[in-house]
Parts: C-alpha cells; sequence; structure tokens
C-alpha cells in the first residue's frame, strides 16, 4: 500500500518581499522629494538661508570697522552665493569695495542692490551720489543724492550733500536752494531719536515698530518723552549746530558769489550767532561792509575777530590799516562835496 504524498498545489509558499526591495527606497525618495518640495520646508530653508548670510554680513561689517576691507568683501560675497537676492548684503559689499578703492566694483554692487527692492534704498542712493561726486561725475551725483531724498533719507543731510556737489559746479543757484532746503530740514531732538532707534532697529530689520514709533510722534508726543538728558542724544544735538552754522556759511557764501550782499551779510550773521566762536566769518561780514564803505559796521567785526583771535592778521590789518584808509577816502570825498563847509 503506497503512502499518499502530499499534493504540490497545497504546499505553502514563504512570503516574496522582493517588491519591497524595489519600492522601498523608491517611496523614500518620492517623499522626501516631497518633503522638500512642501512651502513649509522651502520657507524655513530660507529663513536659515537668510539668518546664515545675516551673520556673514555681521562679521563683515565688524571687520569693516576694524579696516579689514578684504576681509570684509570676502563675508558679503559669502553671503550673496547663500543668498543671492539679499540687497543688504550687497549694498554692504558696494560700501566696502568703495572703502577698499575699488570704486567701479562698488557701483556695479550699489547698483544691484537698487533692483532687489531694499530696504535702505535711500541710504544707497545716497552712497552712489558720493561714489559718482568723487569721480567728478556731478551730474549723476546729484541725481543719485535727489532720489535719496525722494526715497526718505534725512532730507537735511542729502540736501547738504547736493549743495556741496552744486559748489563745485559753481552753480550759485543751486547751492542756494540746497542749502535752504538744508536749513529749513535742520534735525530736531524728536528727528535725531528716531535716526539712533531706526539704526539700533536696522539689524533687527524691525521696520514696523520704528514706523508705529514714528506715528505716535506724529500724533503727537513731546520732546520730554524722548529722553533730552540722554548723553548720546545731547551729543548729537550739539553737533547739529556746528553743521548748521556751516550751512548759513555755505549758503552765505552764494549770495556773496551773486552779489546779493545784504543776503550775504544777514546769512553769515546767523551763522555767528548759532557758533560765535568763527572769526573767519566775523572777517568775511566785515569785508562786505568795508566794499560798501559801511565803516563803523566794518570795524564791529573786525573787532569781533580780535576778541576771538588777536593774533589774526586780517583783522588786526583791517582795525589799522583798512578802517583808518576807508575814514580818510571818507573825509576826502567829504571836502571834495559842493556842500562841504
Amino acid at each position: 500500500m503506497k503512502k499518499p504524498t502530499l499534493s504540490t498545489t497545497n504546499k505553502k509558499k514563504p512570503p516574496n518581499f522582493g517588491w519591497l526591495i524595489i519600492l522601498g527606497p523608491l517611496a523614500i525618495v518620492i517623499c522626501t522629494v516631497l518633503f522638500e518640495a512642501s512651502p513649509w520646508v522651502a520657507e524655513h530653508s530660507q529663513e536659515g538661508a537668510k539668518a546664515e548670510a545675516e551673520n556673514l554680513c555681521s562679521w563683515g561689517r565688524a571687520m569693516m570697522k576694524e579696516g579689514r576691507f578684504n576681509d570684509a568683501i570676502l563675508q558679503f560675497r559669502e553671503a550673496l552665493k547663500i543668498k543671492p537676492d539679499f540687497a543688504d548684503a550687497a549694498m554692504s559689499l558696494g560700501i566696502a569695495c568703495h572703502m577698499n578703492g575699488d570704486d567701479e566694483k562698488a557701483l556695479t554692487c550699489l547698483n544691484a542692490a537698487i533692483g532687489m527692492n531694499p530696504r535702505k534704498k535711500d541710504v544707497i542712493y545716497n552712497n552712489l551720489g558720493l561714489i559718482y561726486e568723487k569721480r567728478g561725475e556731478l551730474d549723476l551725483a546729484i541725481e543719485n543724492y535727489r532720489q535719496a531724498a525722494e526715497s526718505g533719507l534725512r532730507a537735511a543731510k542729502v540736501w547738504r550733500n547736493i549743495g556741496m556737489a552744486e559748489t563745485q559746479r559753481e552753480n550759485w543757484d543751486g547751492v542756494i536752494d540746497a542749502y535752504r532746503r538744508t536749513i529749513e530740514n535742520r534735525p530736531t531732538l524728536q528727528n535725531l531719536y528716531l535716526d539712533m532707534l531706526r539704526e539700533e532697529l536696522s539689524e533687527e530689520h524691525n521696520e514696523d515698530y520704528i514706523d508705529d514709533l514714528t506715528a505716535r510722534f506724529e500724533r503727537g508726543a513731546a520732546e520730554a518723552d524722548l529722553a533730552p538728558f540722554d548723553s548720546t542724544i545731547a551729543n548729537r544735538l550739539l553737533m547739529t549746530d556746528v553743521r548748521l552754522a556751516e550751512d548759513y556759511r555755505c549758503l552765505g557764501n552764494a549770495y556773496e558769489k551773486l552779489n546779493r550782499i545784504d543776503e550775504a551779510i544777514a546769512t553769515f550773521r546767523k551763522a555767528v550767532e548759532i557758533q560765535p566762536s568763527r572769526a573767519q566769518i566775523y572777517n568775511r561780514i566785515a569785508l562786505l561792509h568795508a566794499g560798501r564803505k559801511e565803516i563803523d559796521e566794518a570795524e564791529a567785526a573786525f573787532r569781533a575777530t580780535l576778541k576771538i583771535d588777536p593774533d589774526d592778521k586780517l583783522a588786526r590789518k583791517g582795525v589799522d590799516y583798512f578802517i583808518p584808509k576807508l575814514w580818510q577816502e571818507l573825509e576826502e570825498e567829504r571836502s571834495k562835496s559842493p556842500n562841504a563847509k
């Protein structure tokens, strides 16, 4: 009797895991691609790149302060490799190149930064103006300064730059217009305080905060709210007096160039009211009065100079020689007059 044999059809086969070997890695690849393409990953990847680029820029700016311009340039270039549309890096690279003597590269970088819709467009335009002015391209300099003013740069600063450029062109009407605007927009305690905060917050890219703060001040915050006794603000405010006196001097000089003598004298007097130690401005006032035979006024101005600097050669010569000569000429004119007695 034969033993029954097992049917091959009923025999259990071991499970086939071959599909896992093929499909497993493929599934991992697909999931990875989908994960990396997700908005969340893309956003966080961009944030990481921006943070790294900002760190590089911070190091670069610190190196610039130490005069290590070549090292700073390397940092800014690395930042742009990580984030090619980073306007702050392009702007900083342009400034570093300018400080390193490469104005062609500086202009390329700064113009590229303008095209990146930067936060500091006004600063970039102003820097472009400074470089063009240094190169003697005064039309381009003034064009960029005006763009800086339109983009929001503090008006007094940029109009002063325009005034200096117009002076080089000897466009005295343009100089008068620029310095008038400079004086009209001179810094106040409030906007100096805002400028300081803006500088501090620019590193944190926190524009919303400074905008809210500006709006608050515009609604009527008193200057007493702005810590007027803070030494840093006080020093800055004192420095504005020096600049304002110089602005009046430049404006007076332009009036004199156009032979608008009354306006020149009045403007020079405003300069010495702000900064009474400016002996050379008193001398200028004295000479203008002397040119119009206003002897008493001329002598008073020369003597004001001598109070400041007893060794001033021009003022001493004015008192000892010019003034007596003017009196002598006046007496001679009077003696020749038909009505003289």
